[in-house]
This record gives structure tokens, sequence and C-alpha cells, in this order.
């Protein structure tokens, strides 16, 4: 398989000027997807924080602003809930560390997978780690960008597992540490309290699935067109399955809209 569209971590030194950013940004680009979530996110917290009048916004300025809370989506129909999450932060530390390793690995994915396939990535594996959240967090709010972070990982993972066999011999060392990352996020999720641990195990469960159904194969196979087609079902079934659920759940609100302001 040729190695053309090979994802990068480590870039090698060309050119003096530029090369610290991507030291530390591997395949870092302005004209990306990944650059401009990045900065509507940061414009996101700096509303919140301004409407809270505070250093961290307001658990009522987060809903406003499309937090992701159950009964709302459930009894007042805000779909929207779904997504917006990705959006909003709880603090500074929140969004600089999310921040931090969405345009860490996000860059390189995105040059991998191309910006289309990338959006499609990020966003429904946000959307799928939120209505995993909803379902199981029924009365509390959650926000992040990690649902969708998740899913890049994972997406990450299929990238390595489609091209194993053209990493050379440092691709058991390389699994080891991609491994040891994904273990070391989610034992963090359990971990740390008031962590969304649902929501990263949602985003990662459907950016596995959707990152080998998008995979930019280069040959074809029957192996990988049966992977595509589970990966396409296992899809289907996730978003029915929870769906179903997610709407069957009973809330009793002292409002129509189930109002948490």
């Amino acid at each position: 398989m040729s190695n053309i569209h090979r994802l990068e971590l480590e870039q090698p030194i060309q050119h003096s000027e530029g090369n610290q950013i991507t030291k530390i940004f591997p395949n870092f680009a302005l004209k990306s997807f990944t650059f401009t979530i990045t900065i509507i996110q940061v414009i996101y917290f700096l509303i919140s924080v301004i409407m809270s009048q505070s250093y961290q916004p307001s658990t009522c300025v987060l809903y406003k602003l499309g937090a992701n809370y159950a009964p709302s989506i459930v009894v007042g129909g805000e779909i929207w809930r779904l997504l917006m999450p990705i959006m909003l932060h709880g603090s500074l530390f929140h969004i600089i560390l999310n921040l931090f390793f969405q345009l860490r690995i996000g860059f390189a994915v995105e040059k991998y997978y191309q910006t289309p396939r990338f959006i499609l990535i990020y966003l429904i594996s946000g959307i799928g780690g939120n209505i995993l959240s909803a379902y199981t967090r029924k009365d509390g709010i959650s926000i992040g960008a990690s649902t969708s972070l998740f899913g890049i990982f994972a997406t990450f993972g299929c990238y390595y597992a489609y091209n194993w066999y053209t990493f050379g011999p440092g691709r058991n060392f390389n699994l080891l540490v991609y491994l040891f990352f994904v273990i070391i996020n989610f034992m963090a999720g359990f971990s740390i309290p008031n962590i969304d641990i649902s929501g990263h195990i949602g985003g990662f469960l459907v950016g596995g699935m959707i990152g080998f159904l998008l995979l930019p194969r280069e040959e074809n196979s029957k192996t990988w067109t049966y992977i595509r087609f589970f990966s396409g079902f296992g899809l289907v079934l996730y978003f029915s399955t929870l769906g179903a659920l997610l709407f069957n759940l009973e809330f009793f609100c002292e409002d129509e809209d189930c109002n948490l302001c």
C-alpha cells in the first residue's frame, strides 16, 4: 500500500520559521477544520465567562448556551443540546486541556482523512458521546469537546489498524504508546470527580465505528468491506437504540420545557 496518506505525528525539520509550532502540533494548518473549531470554542468560552461575570462559566449560563441536559432534550425537544456541548467548557483548565490534545492530534488525523470526512467524525462522535451521556446522566448537565476528542482518539486507532503492515519495526512501540495514552485518559475519567466518563465512552465507540466506515482505503478487499459494513450497521444500531432509550425516559419538571434556570 502506498504511503501517500501516511499520518505523521512527528515531522522532520525543514525550515527554521514555524518549526516550533509544528513540533508541538504536527501538520498544523490555519486553513483547517481543527483550527477553525478551536477558535470557535475559545470564543464560546469567552462569551460564557462574560455572561457569567466571573472567571468561570456558571451552570445557568452553560445551560443557556446549550449544555447537554436530558430533561430539556426529551421534554422540551431541544435536540441541539446533543451537539452544542462540544463548544462549551467549564473552566480555563478544562478548555486548555481539551484544546491542547485537539490541536496535538487533530491536524494529523484531519490530514489523513481529509477535511470533509474529519468534520463528520468530529461532529458525529460528539453527538454519539452526548447521547450516551444524556441517557446515563439524567439530572445533570455535561459539556466539553472531549466526546469528539475521544472519537478522534478512536479514529487514530482505526488508522493504526489499517496501516499496520506499513509501519516497520517501530510499530509495536507506537501501538503501546497509543494504548497507554488511551488507557490513561479513560482512567482519568474514572478517578477525577465530575468527569463525564459515559460521554468519553460513547465518543470513543462512535469514533471507532465511523473511523472504520470512512477510512480512505487504497485497495479493495473483502475483509475491509465487511469491516466497513459492520461499522455502518453498528452506527445505526447505536443511535437508534440510544435514541429510543433516551426519549422513553420520563421527567417531571416545573415548566413544560424543563428549563434549568
